[in-house]
């Protein structure tokens, strides 16, 4: 193992803080979202729908016949004339134009709004950082409401465009259902549209999961910080005497459970929950597999083993350990000598004859108890396996520490199955940064970071631990930069597969004589339009989604966080610098913090469909409203008909170039990334062993789950 330099644990720490500042993290944020939060992408389908939109009151204009035919009692939900289906198509295409409109209105007033919380968040940190009991009793309820009067205003906002689309989606569907019950257009050439009714239904049904799981999540987020003031007194309690930088791990690990738990939402909510082809079923599996495996498996109270292993907050509970299971495996280690063999010196108390194997086996038995408490998850079978060959390892140097003479066999054996132990615990350390990759360099809280400053540096068990975490957070941030780009890069090929097959459904569209279009082939751009318009619903549905994770946060931080702050005024004083007061405090900043960034990704998600709406859509709705009023007879109307589809056209083709040149900038902003934390932070870390090395290596090319399970399955008695 490469010889530490005495200052790392400081010049790591500020390496890391100059890296992960707050405007750089948002920066980060930004690059870890766009492939799922990229609105010109997202917004490629809207020129599209309006096209059909026009298209479909061109149909309107060709024979008419009653779509309640056959069912003329039927009483329907959406449809106002369900006697005509010119005037169905004619509905459809009004109820357009008015979303898109709506669309463009409410966004620019989220723009606007969104555009303050940056302010709102310096204050509140001003306060936090300066202000005394009476301050934040009195000041920082006011400053963290204004961020919630943002975020319940913009909800409220996005909630009203979602139930737009929602409303031509919903009649679309109702339109579709009763046509092809008119006609009996189940036959082999309507199959296609059949699907796109099955798809539809399947889109309402996720959608109606992830709104389940949304609401799950701010349940067990509750528990989560109330949890979390506990537990620096448990902490405490359960290991005074080696506090200090381990304490610092602990106090981190309670703070950060609440990020990656925003994280996994943020993942959950902007996965695509269905599109035409299953590629967007595998793309649910990669960042939202309770939800796919739940759409795949369709059979009503089947449990896959892979919803399982992923309840998302018992993972990010067992998760958050790995850095205490490296601090015990590290004490073991330092009971080797330099040739890797057991010393009898290191391994006794000079003073009192104890063995100091004890240490460890109480860190592992405390961590065995608090993930038995957890829910069944991936990493816990292998966390508890790790626990116990740890205590299994434990057990067997306190035998040898209380014989007189132990065998060379013995402490052989022991030598390599401690080595072996701390190979596992890396791997797995590495497969936890890896999974738990809530941002690329997640932030230290304020008052953690003075504190981290003055503790003790000179344990060299928790110094190496300090670097091997630095170490696999490095590999794992740029990691994960390259997988966010070539993610970016799949979505930027599939939107334009997606485009090719529109472009094409599109030009059979225009090519038709109006007289000759037939009826299936008028369900078909149906289904169309329908599939187009509940893209961009879809979107809309995200935002809903991430306006309630910032009203939410607030929430907590004003309920929960903030009272305990001012009804507990007792001092624990188990770090130096460092009380149960100022861990509330850190614990308000990092949910007011989460709050703010993904404020900071809305504010761009609005500027950019803002402009892009202005630029390429708004002139288009504007020409098919005026198409609406036209007589089908008028040559005017063939005129703006034509203007449209140029417009569309147009429009399509400036919003690829915009996301051409956008792909171009996000590659070089994560290139630029990626070469600033290698010269910056891996400059300050000794050389890789050889067995951090080939853990790093396993983490790139295994999945975590996968990694977590291979440890799991481990037989017992090749270690007891």
């Amino acid at each position: 193992m490469a010889k530490i330099d005495d200052n790392a644990v400081a010049n790591i720490n500020s390496a890391f803080l100059k890296q992960t500042k707050a405007e750089a993290v948002r920066r980060d944020n930004m690059l870890m979202m766009q492939p799922y939060a990229n609105w010109e992408q997202f917004l490629m389908p809207a020129p599209m729908s309006i096209a059909i939109l026009g298209e479909l009151i061109i149909i309107s204009s060709v024979s008419d016949f009653s779509v309640n035919r056959h069912t003329p009692d039927r009483q329907y939900t959406h449809i106002k004339y369900p006697e005509s289906f010119r005037a169905c198509l004619m509905q459809v295409s009004n109820q357009g134009w008015k979303s898109f409109n709506l669309a463009h209105k409410n966004m620019d007033q989220i723009r606007l709004h969104s555009q303050s919380v940056p302010t709102h968040m310096k204050n509140t940190v001003k306060t936090l950082m300066q202000g005394d009991q009476r301050a934040l009793e009195k000041i920082l309820p006011l400053q963290l409401g204004s961020i919630k009067a943002v975020a319940d205003e913009c909800l409220g906002l996005a909630q009203e465009v979602e139930q737009t689309f929602a409303s031509v989606t919903d009649l679309i569907h109702e339109l579709l259902e009763a046509c092809t019950s008119a006609k009996g257009a189940y036959e082999a050439e309507s199959q296609e549209v059949a699907r796109s009714l099955e798809e539809a239904k399947l889109r309402k049904a996720t959608t109606e999961k992830v709104k389940r799981q949304v609401e799950e999540y701010f349940t067990r987020m509750n528990y989560q910080v109330e949890d979390a003031h506990g537990a620096y007194k448990k902490a405490l309690e359960s290991a005074p005497s080696e506090w200090g930088v381990m304490g610092m791990f602990a106090v981190e690990n309670s703070i950060n459970v609440v990020g990656n738990l925003v994280s996994g939402f943020m993942s959950m909510v902007t996965a695509d929950p269905v599109s035409l082809s299953t590629t967007v079923v595998e793309t649910l599996a990669n960042v939202g597999n309770v939800i796919a495996e739940k759409v795949k498996n369709k059979e009503q109270g089947k449990v896959s083993a892979q919803q399982t292993e992923l309840d998302p907050v018992a993972a990010s509970n067992v998760l958050a350990k790995s850095s205490e299971l490296l601090i015990a495996t590290v004490k073991l280690q330092d009971l080797l000598s330099e040739d890797a063999k057991l010393s009898l010196h290191k391994l006794l108390d000079d003073v009192t004859g104890d063995v100091n194997s004890d240490i460890s086996r109480r860190m592992f038995q405390k961590i065995k108890t608090e993930i038995n408490l957890e829910e069944d998850c991936s990493p816990k079978a292998a966390a508890l396996t790790l626990c116990r060959k740890g205590i299994a390892i434990c057990e067997k140097l306190e035998e040898i520490g209380q014989c007189d003479e132990p065998s060379e066999e013995q402490m052989g054996k022991l030598a390599v199955r401690i080595g072996e132990l701390y190979g596992k615990v890396v791997k797995f350390s590495a497969g936890c940064v890896a999974a738990n990759s809530s941002s690329v360099l997640p932030p230290t809280a304020p008052n953690l970071s003075r504190a981290a400053g003055d503790q003790d540096s000179q344990d060299t068990s928790m110094v190496q631990t300090v670097v091997t975490q630095a170490r696999l957070k490095i590999e794992n941030a740029k990691a994960h930069l390259d997988s966010t780009r070539a993610e970016y890069e799949r979505s930027f090929q599939s939107m334009k597969e997606t485009n090719k097959e529109l472009d094409e459904i599109l030009i059979m569209m225009r090519k038709c004589q109006v007289t000759k279009v037939d009826f299936d082939t008028k369900l078909k751009m149906l289904a169309q339009g329908l599939d187009a318009l509940a893209r961009v619903r879809e979107q809309w549905t995200k935002m809903i989604h991430f306006f309630q994770m910032i009203s939410n946060l607030i929430h907590i931080c004003l309920t929960k966080s903030l009272k305990k702050f001012t009804a507990d005024s007792e001092e624990f004083q188990g770090i130096k610098g460092y009380n149960q007061q100022k861990l509330i405090k850190d614990l308000i900043y990092s949910q007011a913090f989460q709050a703010t960034n993904i404020s900071h990704l809305i504010n761009m998600i609005s500027t950019t469909y803002v402009e892009i709406s202005s630029k390429y859509l708004m002139e288009r709705v504007t020409s098919l409203g005026r198409l609406i009023t036209l007589d089908p007879e008028d040559t005017e109307f063939q005129t703006e008909r034509e203007l449209l589809q140029r417009g569309c056209d147009d429009a399509r083709r400036l919003i690829l170039e915009r996301v051409l040149s956008s792909k171009e900038e996000f590659e070089s902003r994560v290139q630029q990334r990626i070469e600033a934390i290698d010269s910056e932070l891996m400059a300050v870390l000794p050389p890789p062993s050889q067995c951090e090395a080939q853990a790093i290596e396993c983490s790139h090319k295994q999945e975590a789950q996968s990694l977590f399970r291979e440890i799991a399955e481990e037989e017992e008695d090749q270690w007891a």
